[in-house]
């Protein structure tokens, strides 16, 4: 499962891998995409903020991989306006030296007014 937010806006997919190797796509429970976005608040820390986005894989019989995104602007399905930019700020607040220049530009078009 890929997913990614920025302020209140995200987007997932989910990818099957069967067992005779063709693959899938599955719509995301709803209560799953809650649990990644709880899980996303509750990694915040002021200084680093929290992550933008993550891979979670699982494998038979049972082993999993998370990787976390806390620092490159990642692929939604959709484009942002920049106002979700910054809310992200708002809610995820993060030191100067943890805020990606990517995410400072987007936030501050925000603040001037180009969506």
């Amino acid at each position: 499962m890929r997913f990614a937010q920025i302020g209140r806006t995200g987007s997932s997919e989910v990818r099957v891998l069967h067992e005779d190797d063709s693959e899938g796509v599955i719509k995301t429970p709803g209560d799953v995409l809650m649990n990644m976005s709880k899980l996303r608040t509750g990694m915040h820390r002021d200084d680093v903020g929290t992550w933008f986005s993550a891979v979670y894989e699982v494998r038979r019989p049972g082993n999993f991989s998370i990787e976390y995104n806390y620092d490159d602007e990642p692929s939604l399905n959709f484009p942002l306006v920049n106002s979700q930019f910054a809310v992200e700020l708002q809610r995820f607040p993060r030191s100067p030296e943890a805020t990606p220049e990517w995410l400072r530009e987007k936030a501050d078009a925000a603040a001037a007014g180009d969506e």
